[in-house]
Order: structure tokens, then C-alpha cells, then sequence
């Protein structure tokens, strides 16, 4: 199985007694800048397949498990996400990015769609853990289902983690169906206290607001809506309180019967109200962002990120980088400021992308014979105190076919290689969990 750590771990260890510790969590900055907002045009493509797989062996995940964030207040409903443009493919992604304030990517995004991979598997969505205690079978349709998601890292964790959680702040994690997820991390970093969340699904928001209130929290109204408020930023409750469980991650809640914003400080939700109220740029009408939702087509789950946050080797998602060695024979990428990685499936069966985002509409198509080439053979670039997951390797073993595929946009351009994968190959996401991303050095 391909189960995603940072989602379900916790679910997995309740139900299948099958996940281990996991290490300290280091924190996170709160978004700062808001990038100029731009648009894409139609892209033009090239493409260019490879790879052949040998029979690899089935990866286990070494899940950590991360503390949680949570809800907020408001009778009035979260607004509509904003399709993708016509001459484009449809892109659950992209809808999501229009709800996201632009900063939000200085800190790296997740999002995962729980309920179109459970429709797509048949699975009928359970309403509690005690649905899925009733048999063996319901079970683990659910987990296959969901292999693979990444669901905002640094919460549902927890509130799978917590059976008194429903009690404490009137919902659990079944009724959550999407979610996007800012400033989790990744394996070996356990996802940071400092990490934020918007979830949708169908919620009782009147049970939550009452939770809350009882709770002490207070309200307050800002660009039209309330929200939910206790305590300072980035504060923790008495963890003999109640609310402990939530170890600070639900000091700030945002609620409607279809949405929750919930976060440790002040900021993500302000700023998430303030984009919904058209007040400030969304991620949507960020170019590098777009393009990449767009390269990504319309994943399960996917994960977006600056070359800043990927590359840092003291912090980034590339900090195992310090031992790996670059081989002699590679050449050079141009300049890139943005990637992603995507997981999906369609009728063929299971599928990755990795996309890079260059300001350079030339750029992406010079490079494209230089990352599959690095991508075909490559190993691993992960410290060996990382190497917690085992997965096929090279990565062309996790692939029946590699794909390299460039688009010209009107800002820049998107180099991506996807892969159609094997049955026991590792995703993307697995890639970018574990800091596994050596191919992307210049």
C-alpha cells in the first residue's frame, strides 16, 4: 500500500494497530508575501515517453504522526470555488487554489480529495470509526481508497488520533471530504505545530459554534464574516483542559455548515476571509501556481511549493541533500521557481506528475530531456537517518512509462514527467514526503 503518513497514520494505528512514533516537530513561518496575481493562457504541449519497470517491492510508509489544527465561526457559507476556464480541463485543484490567499505559498500547500477517491473506488463514505469496526472488508475498501492522499498534514492526524474529539469540538474527520493544507512538512520533519487548514464537507455548524462558546472562545467579525477566537496566537491551552487535545492548532476556527478554516494564529484565517471577499489575490491568479494546477491536471492529492521551500538544505524539503552526491554526467536546469507533485487514478490505473514552473517560456522546454534523463535512473538523495521508506528504486521501477511534457504559458512555462505506475510503485507525494527530490538541483 501506498498509505500517505501524514493523513493516515493516526487511522490506520486505531483501526490497525499499524503505525509508529513519530519525531519532534519543528515550527513554521506564517505566510508573508502576496505574489502579483497573473494569468495563463492556453498551453501549447511536446511530449516524449520512456522507462520500463522492473518488478519491485510493496513500499511501507513509517507514518509520523503531528499535532492538529481546527474550526472557526460563521453562519455565513464559504464562497464558491471558480472553475477552471472553459478551454481548460477541469481541475479540482485549480477551484481549491481560488479559495487560498497567494502568500499561502511561501509555505507550501496540500490538497487532498477524499471524497472523489472514495465515489471513484465505490466506497461508501462512513459517518464514524465505529462504521468501519463493523467488518474487516468496509475497512479496508476505506484505507485502499484512500492510499495515497495527503489530507493537511499537521490536522486530521490528530483528529483521527483523538476519540474525544467529537466530543470536545462537535465534529470528527469522516465528515471531511477535501482539504488543503498550509505549512505542513514532511516525513523525518514531523508536519510543525505552526500549520493551518481548510477543510469542506458537511458539518453541523450549529453543534461546533456551541462547542466553542462553551469552550470560552470569543467572536469576532472581520471582511464580513466570524469567526472563532481563543486564546493568543500560536498559544496552548492547559492540555488538562478539554480543548488540550487540540495542542493549539484550533485557536482560530472559521465555520459554516460546509467549510471549517482552523489554525494556531490570527493570520491564516484573516487572510483566508479577506481573499474570499475578493480583498486580496488568491492563489489562482498567482502564474506560477496556476500553471502548475493546470500541469498537475486534476490529481487526488498534490502538493505545491517554491523552489525556496523545496530547496533550503538546513529547512526546505531538500535538507537531505547534505549526502547526496550529484553525478558527473548530469547537465544543468535552467532556472525554476515553483513545482508540484500530483497523484491520481483514472481507468488505466494509478498515476504521478512532478511539474516545475519557470519564469522562462523557453526554459521548460530545454530541460526536458535533461529531468527525465536524471528521473529515469535516480536513486535517492534522502539521508540515510531519513530512510524510513522503502519503495522501489530507481524511480523508472515504480513506472511502466515516463512521459516528459512541456507547456508554453503566457508568463513562463511548466516542465512535468508523469508517470503511469506499477502496481506496488511509490507516488510523487512520496517523493516530496520524504525530501526525496535530488533530480531538481540546477
Amino acid at each position: 500500500m501506498k498509505l500517505s503518513a501524514t493523513y493516515f497514520c493516526t487511522l490506520a494505528l486505531l483501526l490497525l494497530a499499524a503505525c509508529e512514533g513519530a519525531p519532534t516537530p519543528t515550527p513554521a513561518q506564517l505566510p508573508t508575501s502576496t505574489p502579483v496575481p497573473t494569468s495563463t493562457s492556453a498551453p501549447t504541449v511536446t511530449s516524449a515517453p520512456t522507462a520500463t519497470p522492473v518488478a519491485p517491492s510493496t513500499p511501507v510508509l513509517t507514518a509520523t504522526l503531528s499535532p492538529t489544527a481546527t474550526l472557526a465561526a460563521t453562519a455565513t457559507p464559504a464562497p464558491t470555488p471558480t472553475p477552471a476556464a472553459a478551454s481548460e480541463p477541469s481541475s479540482g485543484l485549480l477551484e481549491k487554489l481560488s479559495l487560498i490567499p497567494a502568500g499561502f505559498k511561501d509555505i507550501g500547500i496540500w490538497y487532498g480529495d477524499l471524497g472523489r477517491a472514495l465515489e471513484m473506488a465505490g466506497v461508501q463514505p462512513p459517518r464514524s470509526r465505529e462504521d468501519l469496526a463493523q467488518s474487516a472488508s468496509v475497512r479496508d475498501a476505506y484505507l485502499d481508497a484512500s492510499d495515497g492522499l495527503v489530507l493537511a498534514p499537521g490536522f486530521m492526524g490528530n483528529v483521527f488520533g483523538n476519540q474525544e474529539w467529537e466530543d470536545v469540538f462537535g465534529f470528527n474527520g469522516f465528515e471531511v471530504t477535501q482539504a488543503v493544507g498550509f505549512g505542513g512538512s514532511s516525513l523525518g520533519v514531523a508536519p510543525p505545530l505552526d500549520s493551518a487548514a481548510y477543510l469542506e464537507g458537511g458539518f453541523d455548524d450549529g453543534a461546533i459554534r456551541q462547542k466553542l462558546r462553551d469552550l470560552g472562545y470569543e467572536e469576532v467579525e472581520v471582511s464580513g464574516r466570524t469567526y472563532f477566537s481563543k486564546g493568543d496566537d500560536h498559544a496552548w491551552p492547559s492540555l488538562m483542559a478539554p480543548d488540550g487535545i487540540a495542542t493549539g492548532t484550533m485557536n482560530r476556527v472559521y465555520v459554516s455548515d460546509t467549510a471549517l478554516i482552523v489554525a494556531p494564529a490570527t493570520q491564516y484565517v484573516t487572510s483566508m476571509l479577506a481573499t474570499w471577499a475578493n480583498e486580496s489575490p488568491s492563489l489562482a491568479d498567482d502564474a506560477a501556481s496556476s500553471s502548475i494546477a493546470l500541469a498537475l491536471e486534476d490529481p487526488l492529492s498534490a502538493g505545491l511549493f517554491t523552489r525556496d521551500v523545496v530547496m533550503d538544505p538546513e529547512t526546505g524539503l531538500a535538507a537531505g541533500f547534505a549526502q547526496f552526491e550529484r553525478p558527473a554526467e548530469w547537465g544543468t536546469l535552467h532556472e525554476w521557481s515553483d513545482m508540484g507533485a500530483g497523484y491520481g487514478r483514472d481507468a488505466e490505473g494509478e498515476w504521478w506528475i512532478i511539474s516545475i514552473y519557470y519564469a522562462d517560456p523557453d526554459a521548460a522546454a530545454a530541460d526536458a530531456d535533461e529531468l527525465i534523463g536524471r528521473m529515469q535512473d535516480y536513486d535517492t538523495a534522502v539521508a540515510e537517518q531519513f530512510r524510513e521508506v522503502s519503495y522501489p528504486r530507481p524511480i523508472d521501477h515504480s513506472c511502466s512509462q515516463l512521459t516528459a511534457e512541456t507547456r508554453q504559458h503566457e508568463h513562463g512555462s511548466t516542465l512535468s514527467v508523469r508517470c503511469r505506475m506499477t502496481e506496488d510503485g511509490a507516488t510523487a507525494l512520496h517523493f516530496v514526503e520524504l525530501r526525496d527530490l535530488g533530480f531538481l538541483l540546477p
